[in-house]
Formats: structure tokens, C-alpha cells, sequence
């Protein structure tokens, strides 16, 4: 197994095992087990391998392994909900694109949960650090993506 390999098998082990909110206490158990990585290469490394923050139990936020796509709806849009109300702060359709604002770190998560939604008229979602941007077929599919949206 080559060097990146084992590292990402040990982030995944690490995020999985403990409550990790920051690069910093990452980087201190990857130390811990003998593998030292910069900030840079352990950046990229998270985003490789799609490392989302969720809510913890004991600390504000915590790095989360993504989820594969659940087939049961009911499920993706209850992950939704919990991600939409703790995360956005706002949202505002322009023509066929939606712009979603998010707490700083979150955007990826909520993302992951609207792709995991597969709602007719959405062709994907970009995500950054604290935006999304949705990408709809048409402006009226938009329209109905935000009525869902408000529900909540």
C-alpha cells in the first residue's frame, strides 16, 4: 500500500474512532501514529476524501466520513432537514441557479445531502466553504426546489 494510502486509511480510522473538529487535533493523532503530514497535504487529503463537519456530541462541529447514498427518501430528506436547520443561513434563486449560504465549513455537508435527495430538475450542486450553488434544468424547477426549501 503506498504512503497516501495508509494515510487516508488512518484519517478514516481516526475520524471514525474520535470526536476530530480541526486539522490541528488530526494532524496530533496522525503524529501519534507515526505519520507526519503537513497542514497543506492533510487539507487535500480531507477534501480527497470528502471529510464533511457535522454537529458533535461533545465539541461544536466534528469531521464526518461522507455517507454512501441511501436508497430510502424518507431517510435522505430527514439527513436534509437536520443539515438545511443547523446549517443555512439564507438562500436565493437567480434563473435556473439556487445560491445557498451556509455556516462557514458546512457547505459541503449540505450539499451532500440535497445531491443525496435526487429531486427532479436538479442537475448537481457546487459547494465551496460557506456557499452552494444549485444548478436546475429551469427557472420553474428552481421555483419548486425553494418551495421545499421554505417548508422547512
Amino acid at each position: 500500500m503506498d504512503k497516501k494510502k495508509r494515510r487516508h486509511q488512518k484519517i478514516r480510522l481516526i475520524i471514525d474512532e474520535k470526536e476530530i473538529s480541526n486539522q490541528f487535533e488530526l494532524q496530533a493523532e496522525l503524529r501519534a501514529q507515526d505519520e507526519e503530514v503537513t497542514q497543506a497535504t492533510l487539507s487535500r487529503d480531507l477534501f480527497e476524501l470528502g471529510i464533511i463537519k457535522v454537529p458533535g456530541n461533545q465539541k461544536m462541529y466534528r469531521y464526518a466520513l461522507p455517507q454512501s447514498r441511501p436508497e430510502n427518501h424518507t431517510k435522505n430528506w430527514h439527513q436534509f432537514s437536520m443539515e438545511f436547520n443547523n446549517f443555512v443561513t439564507r438562500f436565493e434563486a437567480v434563473n435556473n441557479l439556487l445560491v445557498i449560504k451556509t455556516l462557514p465549513g458546512n457547505a459541503s455537508g449540505v450539499a451532500l445531502a440535497i445531491d443525496n435527495l435526487n429531486m427532479d430538475g436538479m442537475l448537481g450542486s457546487i459547494a465551496g466553504d460557506d456557499t452552494i450553488v444549485i444548478i436546475a434544468r429551469t427557472a420553474e424547477d428552481v421555483e419548486k426546489i425553494v418551495e421545499r426549501f421554505e417548508k422547512l
